[in-house]
């Protein structure tokens, strides 16, 4: 799973180590979930603001290098 956190501050980022305080949400390793997710608009409902692409295109940048 990787999860995408928004901190106090408002910054909305991805969370490799998953120990980053503030609220968090998962997703599976999948482009398929990803993808939903982006088509959903499940981490904007979820971190209670609107999630900007270039954090899913860092998602997908770093699965490729995983």
């Amino acid at each position: 799973m990787l999860r995408v956190v928004k901190n106090k501050e408002g910054n909305v980022f991805l969370d490799i180590s998953q120990k980053v305080d503030g609220r968090g949400a998962y997703v599976c390793k999948t482009n398929i979930c990803i993808d939903k997710a982006i088509e959903k608009k499940s981490f904007s409902r979820t971190l209670k603001c609107n999630v900007p692409m270039s954090v899913f295109e860092e998602i997908k940048g770093w699965m490729t290098n995983d």
